[in-house]
């Protein structure tokens, strides 16, 4: 039972991890690469520091959007979960129930 519950959370560790490794990435990501573009606008229409300002903006924009999805795809994903153990737990009650009325008869 001791392995069980240690494989149950090395796998909620290992989700987690990946949660957090994915939202980071949605922030680290486009703004970085909004910096880059901003920094090649400046550079070429001399929109010093315009260009930069409005491409990190807009990247962050879109930085947010990612999140927000993410999120949602989380919380789905943790709300079918535990739909899963909850049926699961019902269906092994349902189970003792029913072989203890056998046992019973």
């Amino acid at each position: 039972m001791s392995s069980e519950n240690n494989n149950q959370t090395e796998e909620l560790w290992r989700q987690g991890f990946l949660l957090f490794a994915r939202c980071s990435a949605w922030i680290v990501g486009p703004v970085l690469i909004g910096w880059l573009i901003g920094q090649w606008a400046d550079a070429k229409y001399n929109w010093t520091p315009w260009g930069t300002v409005a491409a990190i903006g807009f990247m962050f924009i879109i930085s947010m959007v990612g999140l927000i999805r993410e999120a949602g795809r989380a919380y789905k994903k943790a709300l079918s979960a535990a739909g899963e153990k909850s049926d699961a737990k019902n269906s092994r009650e349902r189970g003792q129930a029913s072989s203890n009325n056998q046992s019973d008869g």
